[in-house]
């Protein structure tokens, strides 16, 4: 249990130290944050450790939700989203777009006339948003971070603490109980 504190202390602790704060969405209680990282790979991105327990690049699933993004990325630039085709190899740019958790892909809100591969076939096989719309991304260099997204709230540190606490103090009582026996 105390690696399991460790942990997420470390990974809260990246969390806020993104410079920006968590913030709920009520259409599904997620939590939503934007990670700047000029210039970052989408596949970078994904595997970011500032990702921490239980987050993810962020899937949008309903008008709604792109709305809540929209509004918490505004100025931001064109930022990852977990969008990707699968296989990689995809040549319409139509075809075998999936989010990184496996929810149905739906929803879409591509900006007009994408997707494109605008570079050639299957050279965009990544999802960026900005403004509220997608856009087919490859390699960019005008990416500017990633929006992340997790559907556990993420303790505040001093919670942790007080979590680290009263279990210790838990086992404290355990063991003196056990010794009275």
């Amino acid at each position: 249990m105390h690696r399991l504190a460790l942990i997420s202390a470390s990974a809260t602790a990246a969390l806020l130290a993104s410079g920006a704060a968590a913030v709920t969405w009520p259409g599904n209680g997620h939590q939503y944050d934007v990670i700047v990282a000029s210039g970052i790979e989408w596949s970078a991105a994904a595997a970011a450790e500032t990702l921490g327990i239980g987050w993810h690049l962020a899937t949008i699933t309903s008008a709604e939700e792109d709305a809540f993004v929209a509004s918490i990325i505004q100025g931001s630039g064109q930022l990852w989203l977990g969008g990707f085709q699968n296989p990689a190899t995809t040549v319409d740019p139509n075809a075998n777009w999936s989010w990184i958790t496996g929810e149905p892909w739906q929803y879409i809100a591509w900006r007009s006339p994408e997707p494109n591969d605008f570079y050639g076939p299957a050279s965009e096989q990544h999802l960026a948003i900005m403004d509220g719309v997608w856009n087919d991304e490859g390699s960019s260099p005008r990416i500017a971070g990633y929006v992340i997204e997790t559907p556990i709230p993420v303790p505040e540190p001093a919670t942790l603490a007080l979590l680290g606490a009263g279990l210790g103090a838990c086992a404290s009582r355990r063991r003196a109980d056990a010794g009275k026996r």
